[in-house]
């Protein structure tokens, strides 16, 4: 049947418009087919289809690229680029680029290193109830980097997320128990957060409760349970409790030692700098003194939350009791929190010191 052209005109254009009255078009096609292409891990031909809605401001798609860009799925890395779709998404409200928008701020990716920003979006990220920004934006409270230092803030953060059940938040609110940061210092509630987070395979909670059964903290000592995390933190590649388990099998191996003195405990204590010292460039060298001296000590080190490598001036696998780390700091830090413990080979439950320093 052949129609004349003024009927074919008329026919088009109420075909569009019964589209649009359904809220159907081109746009949303083409939105639908890169999410669904996505999903499908067709991830060179979704960055394709993504374009044109990402072109045309849907947000998702925008994050799709960005994240594509960001990790190479599809097409080769290009954090400018990334940079530069997150940015349009997170301005439209989509939380899961604002956390990562954040994240490149807070690491220098794609952009200058800006702290202050990606404190801004991991707070807008949070206020849309997105996880990984309240937890980023906790850390970022807690070490006192892009605005004040704030533990109240940083746990009441970490709870949030913990109550959505993320792990990574449910260990850090273990620890804010662990040491009383922010709220009342509480065993208990350390090893509850623990255990929620090891129970979904958190291989730092299950160090964690590993050592909170070796020490009989908030539960009774009890070598086998300790053992038993120890093992399946291990086996999941945590290199820490490895060096837990070997120490723990060593001195069950020991059966003259008495089980009272397997687990002797050994203070970490700073000779300086003092606290609240000022300390000018890219490393501080710290004096620690062990109250006993121990075999083959290898230091564990944290600024800020994070863990760093320490550099000792003397070999450390003899016996020591006396030597120096020279340890790295963190660039626009308002405070520098440090940790310094450790793992002997001879002592198996070292109390790490604490130490606040500030930039001159």
């Amino acid at each position: 049947m052949n129609l004349n052209p003024a009927l074919k005109i008329s026919m088009v254009k109420k075909a569009l418009f019964l589209m649009l009255a359904l809220g159907f078009t081109p746009a949303l096609a083409g939105a639908k087919e890169c999410q669904s292409t996505y999903a499908a891990k067709d991830y060179t031909q979704a960055f394709q289809i993504c374009q044109e809605p990402a072109q045309s401001g849907d947000r998702v798609a925008q994050f799709l690229l960005a994240y594509s860009l960001e990790n190479g799925l599809g097409t080769s890395k290009d954090l400018a680029a990334a940079f530069g779709w997150y940015s349009k998404a997170a301005e439209q409200g989509e939380p899961s680029s604002q956390n990562n928008l954040g994240l490149m701020y807070q690491e220098g990716r794609g952009t200058t290193r800006d702290l202050e920003k990606a404190r801004f979006w991991f707070q807008k990220a949070a206020d849309q109830g997105n996880v990984n920004g309240m937890i980023n934006l906790g850390t970022l409270y807690m070490k006192g980097q892009g605005g004040p230092q704030d533990d109240q803030k940083a746990v009441q953060l970490f709870l949030q997320a913990a109550m959505k059940n993320n792990s990574r938040a449910q260990n850090l609110l273990g620890d804010m128990y662990f040491y009383g940061r922010g709220i009342k210092m509480s065993d208990t509630e350390a090893i509850f957060w623990y255990r929620k987070a090891a129970d979904q395979g958190n291989t730092t909670a299950m160090l964690n409760l590993g050592n909170m059964y070796l020490n009989g903290r908030g539960v009774e000592k009890n070598l086998t349970e300790a053992q038993n995390w120890f093992e399946k933190s291990a086996r999941a590649g945590n290199k820490a409790a490895q060096v837990q388990l070997d120490q723990l099998k060593k001195a069950q191996e020991q059966p003259e030692t008495a089980p009272d003195t397997l687990f002797e405990e050994v203070e970490v204590q700073v000779v300086g700098p003092r606290e609240g010292s000022k300390v000018r460039g890219k490393t501080v060298v710290v004096t620690v003194r062990l109250s006993s001296p121990v075999t083959g000590f290898v230091p564990f080190v944290l600024v800020n939350g994070d863990e760093v490598e320490a550099e000792p001036s003397m070999d450390l696998s003899g016996r020591v009791s006396l030597f120096t780390l020279s340890i790295p700091l963190p660039e626009d830090a308002e405070e520098y929190r440090l940790e310094i413990g450790g793992a002997p080979t001879d002592t198996y439950q070292v109390i790490a010191a604490f130490l606040t320093l500030l930039p001159e």
